[in-house]
């Protein structure tokens, strides 16, 4: 009777044991996948600020030659309509790198919402396999117990059955 409740019960733990193993193991694997998502955030800013620095550097090349081409050209300083286009070039390139932020701060809001998601299923597989653990213990006592205790007889007849009465 003794060996089977002993061996209910180790089986028991064991179960335990390996379910909160495999838990650890998925909160583990998600963690990372929410550093990762982090990370991913991060570089999608820092390539947004650069591409936006890569359309201001074309801004001022294109600027250079057209004012170069002025100049030549006898335009001088706020004289109307040929400085006006330079203006609108000017703001044509401010819209495209206000874009640019703007599409790297997008891409950033959506690793970090994956971030979030991922640290809240690594919680909740972390709580699951404490669950299924501790359900695993429960039934393998209750299974020993089933085990040791006699079939077809109430409770009184067990109690003798033990010596306790």
């Amino acid at each position: 009777m003794g060996v089977s409740l002993i061996g209910s019960g180790l089986n028991a733990y064991t179960q335990n044991k390996q379910a909160r193993e495999q838990g650890r193991q998925q909160q583990i694997a998600l963690q990372n996948q929410a550093v990762e998502a982090r990370n991913n955030a991060r570089l999608a800013k820092l390539n947004a600020r650069d591409h936006a620095n890569a359309i201001d550097s074309q801004r001022k090349q294109h600027e250079g030659a057209i004012r170069g081409r002025l100049s030549k050209s006898g335009v001088v300083a706020n004289s109307g309509t040929s400085l006006d286009l330079l203006a609108k070039n000017r703001a044509n390139y401010a819209v495209d790198q206000l874009n640019a932020l703007y599409q790297g701060e997008r891409t950033a809001n959506a690793y970090t919402r994956q971030a979030a998601q991922s640290m809240a299923h690594a919680d909740s597989a972390w709580k699951g396999a404490k669950q299924q653990g501790a359900m695993s213990i429960l039934s393998g006592f209750l299974g020993g117990a089933q085990a040791v205790a006699p079939q077809n007889s109430s409770f009184g007849d067990w109690k003798k059955s033990m010596g306790w009465q």
